[in-house]
């Protein structure tokens, strides 16, 4: 997908933020590296608190561009754009905690939405029941986006 040149550098976002790796690298010849461990780099970075924002900031914006990028590449819908209509959907996008109902079936629709932590439950008023369950890296609500039709399912946050 990627190669790494001289200069270049990774694991960044797991560094500051206790985070899975977002990707797996591989050496295709003999290398050098330096190592930053995360305590080491807290250690420092406390002794300098102007600084720390701005790398905080910086590693903040690049995990939520490399996550959201994928969540946009991942649905069929965006999967043949190009990487910049696709870096300008993640740029637009904005994150929503929400609990209960997300949309109602029948009701008007003006956003697509994509699943970033949790579960959902859709459910059909002609199916009864959950007919469906969404998950992390889902999506939904394109159908009402792009055909300006009422919303087809009734999805809730699971709940306890």
């Amino acid at each position: 997908l990627f190669t790494l040149a001289d200069g270049d550098f990774f694991g960044e976002i797991a560094l500051i933020y206790d985070v899975p790796r977002t990707a797996t690298i591989t050496s295709v010849t003999s290398l050098q590296l330096y190592i930053l461990t995360r305590s080491d780099f807290h250690d420092v970075i406390c002794e300098y608190p102007t600084e720390s924002e701005g790398i905080f900031t910086t590693a903040k914006e690049r995990l939520h561009e490399r996550v959201l990028n994928d969540f946009v590449r991942n649905v069929p819908l965006f999967e043949s754009c190009s990487e910049d209509l696709v870096k300008e959907i993640v740029a637009v996008l904005h994150p929503s905690v929400v609990d209960g109902v997300v949309i109602s079936e029948g009701t008007g629709g003006t956003e697509m939405y994509f699943v970033s932590r949790g579960t959902l439950k859709v459910m059909m008023g002609d199916k009864g029941g959950v007919v469906h369950t969404l998950r992390d890296g889902d999506f939904f609500g394109e159908i009402a986006l792009l055909f300006d039709t009422p919303r087809t399912a009734t999805i809730t946050t699971e709940g306890p």
